[in-house]
């Protein structure tokens, strides 16, 4: 890629092939062994593939209309908004 003189360039890149994480997974080595990555990357890893990772799965009652929220605010430090009822 052509990056003219002083401007900086960003790409964005997805990492393919990785395979399902699951409790235990090494997540660092499933990357690293999936894409050549060089000085200066930045790797970005979403929250969902650590909390598999880490085995933080929850079981949440479906019929229980404010499951999923009680399950939000036990993890979170501070509420800063909600929207509606629930």
């Amino acid at each position: 890629m052509f990056v003219p003189e002083g401007e900086v360039a960003l790409q964005i890149l997805p990492v393919r092939g990785l395979p399902e994480v699951g409790p235990g997974a090494d997540i660092a080595e499933m990357i690293a062994s999936a894409v050549q990555l060089h000085d200066g990357d930045v790797v970005i890893v979403t929250q969902k593939i650590v909390s598999k990772a880490e085995n933080r799965f929850v079981a949440v009652d479906h019929d229980d209309p404010v499951a999923k929220r009680r399950l939000a605010e036990s993890e979170a430090v501070r509420v800063l908004r909600r929207r509606g009822r629930w």
